[in-house]
């Protein structure tokens, strides 16, 4: 499995053995998820868009693009909902996928509200209510009735472009 620190290293790696004409389905998909992961979503679209015809009638291809898609629109609940029949390195990176989107996503949220119903927190997050508020209270958010209350943050670069909070 890849270094987590280094997607847009394993991106430049897949984009050299397309460039060579070595790429095929497994490497394809493995490079959507380094691109979903690195949350280079130009990068993601670029590569559907030149993916062989055959390729993007692959289900697990497919999937991925449609979390992709979700990710565009900054459809978090539509990105959580996406199930991707992963085999090989893409099941072993699938969680990885969802951790790293729902942090992105709660860092989103504690940015732009002083407070946000549990409810509404759950769809972005992809989570269930009692889940969001275990997982948001585990951050140092505040939780009252119906409302979270997210923490001050610390935000740290991280590959460049990722902001995370920290515990």
């Amino acid at each position: 499995m890849a270094d987590q620190n280094d997607w847009i290293g394993m991106i430049r790696d897949c984009e050299a053995k397309e460039l060579n004409g070595e790429a095929d389905l497994p490497s394809t998909r493995v490079h959507m998820m380094y691109c979903l992961l690195a949350n280079d979503l130009n990068r993601a679209r670029f590569l559907w868009k030149r993916a062989h015809g055959t390729f993007q009638k692959d289900t697990e291809l497919k999937a991925l693009w449609a979390i992709g898609q979700a990710l565009w629109h900054k459809d978090w609940a539509a990105a959580f909902a996406v199930r991707v029949p992963g085999t090989g390195e893409i099941e072993k990176l699938l969680p990885l996928l969802q951790e790293t989107t729902r942090m992105r996503v709660l860092f989103l949220i504690a940015s732009a509200y002083q407070d946000i119903k549990v409810d509404a927190a759950a769809g972005m997050l992809g989570l269930s209510a009692q889940d969001t508020v275990t997982f948001c209270t585990g951050f140092n958010w505040q939780h009252a009735g119906d409302l979270l209350t997210p923490c001050e943050t610390e935000v740290r670069e991280h590959d460049g472009d990722r902001a995370s909070m920290t515990r």
